[in-house]
């Protein structure tokens, strides 16, 4: 009898035990900021542990990566226990918002700014979810689609940049036996690739810099002789990891030598103490703007700008009123046919449907100014960053989660679709307003002086592709009725796709010896 209870006592002590070295190296991983490994460990613990703390801090994991739809889970499973931080059910706000969930989001934010009214970060995501009817608009001139890379590069895949017939862009690294491990999201150090634009065939840059570290966002110049990139830093701490974050980001510069990428520097500016990144140039070359958490700025990541002169980068400077208390990132500059520019990057300091979002800015005083919000199918309530322009404007790419639970991003495509204007004629019988069919129209196009004829159908009516603001004379020939005149005007362009003019002619038809 004895043996039969000593059993399950020493098997209850064994699992504390190994429960409770699950835990410490749970928190030791996160502790880290090893969010992919710690939380490995928290799901494996908390199979037989019931344990608030461990539930907060795996959904903190999952939020980190990404990876929202297991982080709602915990953060819910949390809350309910009651042992949430105001600072928790604000992370628990933002993922329910992503996610459209949002009278659910605004009661956890409308409590959290009861003792935290100065967040604004908060009260923006309180006033996008309390009128999320504003970020419905969506433009219909564009259509989108994801980029599927011929090669192992296509997973993870974001801040693409266009240099001729090439793209060039971040991507995961496919992991082999012996490779690094990113612990922070499990996958493999990020690299730059380049694919051609005719088959999204993708390969690794040649040259020096892919490293062990990670390597992203590249930029060329317009004379495709330097790349500008961000690469991770590290100190004195291995590269997979990044306690006390002490691993920070620096930019850095290659040249273009005998088809190869080398001869890779550091810029000046960067510094031991706080990250620089996600670089983008004006087309002289001449200020770069990037993103920073050095002291000094508005709060989170900010955007700054240098200046090249006499061979050298200036101090860096903030770029001003564009940036917020949150996190401004991923700039890119388009220059435009006339040679002006526009400024784009992403922020999620404004009021936005979630996440981070694509603003657009003119330039003044050659500085980004007055941000306007991108709409569908630009932004959604995912993060949406890093777009780049085709040289026609018509076309271009910009990454996103939407959709996504694994912690990546992809690179999407964007077509412009020019609106559609069309006009509609119908004639009918004067008298009895039936439908002529199969009678012949003269069409006179008054713009380009050109005339073509159609045939009405069935109904009485035939509809033709047209221009806008322009003026169309109608003429019938039709043996049994006198000749009918008649016109109409299409209208400018509306902010619709698609717009129809309509036009009625009425012929009379000859009778035989009837009076006119």
């Amino acid at each position: 009898m004895k043996t039969k209870f000593t059993f399950p006592i020493v098997a209850a002590l064994f699992l504390s035990a190994c429960g409770n070295r699950l835990y410490k190296q749970a928190e030791k991983e996160y502790g880290d900021y090893q969010y992919s490994s710690a939380a490995k460990l928290y799901e494996n613990y908390l199979k037989t542990n019931s344990d608030d703390q461990a539930m907060l801090h795996l959904a903190d994991c999952y939020r980190n990566m990404n990876r929202y739809t297991e982080a709602e889970q915990w953060y819910a499973k949390a809350i309910a226990s009651g042992s949430a931080t105001d600072l928790d059910k604000l992370h628990y706000a933002a993922i329910l918002q992503e996610e459209g969930r949002y009278s659910e989001a605004a009661s956890l934010l409308t409590e959290y700014l009861k003792t935290n009214s100065g967040d604004v970060a908060a009260q923006n995501r309180l006033a996008a979810c309390q009128s999320p009817e504003q970020f419905s608009v969506v433009n219909p001139f564009y259509t989108i689609q994801n980029v599927s890379f011929a090669s192992e590069a296509d997973v993870a895949c974001f801040s693409p940049f266009v240099y001729k017939d090439k793209m060039y862009f971040t991507s995961a690294a496919p992991l082999k036996t012996g490779d690094l491990t990113d612990n922070f999201s499990g996958d493999g150090f990020l690299d730059i690739y380049q694919a051609d634009l005719s088959n999204y065939q993708a390969t690794p840059l040649v040259g020096d810099v892919n490293s062990d570290l990670h390597e992203a966002t590249p930029i060329i110049t317009p004379d495709g002789n330097t790349m500008y990139f961000t690469r991770s830093r590290t100190l004195d701490k291995k590269p997979g990891e990044a306690k006390d974050r002490d691993n920070h980001l620096e930019l850095c510069q290659a040249q273009y030598i005998d088809g190869e990428w080398t001869n890779v520097t550091s810029l000046s500016f960067n510094d031991n103490e706080y990250s620089c990144g996600h670089p983008a140039v004006t087309a002289d070359g001449k200020r770069m703007f990037f993103v920073s958490d050095m002291p000094g700025g508005k709060g989170g990541n900010d955007l700054y700008y240098s200046d090249f002169s006499n061979g050298t980068w200036s101090k860096p400077v903030n770029a001003g009123a564009v940036n917020t208390n949150g996190n401004e990132m991923f700039p890119t500059i388009r220059t435009l046919s006339n040679g002006d520019q526009e400024f784009y990057y992403s922020t999620d300091g404004l009021v936005g449907a979630g996440g981070l979002d694509i603003y657009k800015c003119t330039f003044s005083n050659n500085l980004p100014s007055d941000p306007k919000r991108m709409t569908a199918p630009f932004n959604s309530s995912a993060d949406d960053f890093g777009i780049v322009y085709m040289p026609d404007g018509r076309s271009g790419y910009f990454a996103s989660n939407r959709g996504l639970n694994d912690g990546s991003d992809r690179i999407v495509e964007f077509t412009r679709r020019d609106p559609a204007f069309f006009v509609k004629v119908t004639v009918k019988d004067k008298a009895s307003l039936t439908p002529l069919t199969n009678t012949q129209i003269e069409v006179i196009n008054t713009k380009e002086d050109k005339t073509v004829y159609i045939n009405t159908d069935a109904n009485g009516s035939f509809v033709f592709p047209s221009d806008s603001l322009t003026a169309y004379g109608f003429c019938i020939h039709d043996p049994n009725y006198f000749t009918c005149f008649g016109g109409t005007s299409t209208p400018g362009f509306t902010g619709s796709f698609s717009d129809t003019t309509y036009a009625l002619l009425t012929p009379e038809k000859i009778v035989i010896n009837k009076p006119i």
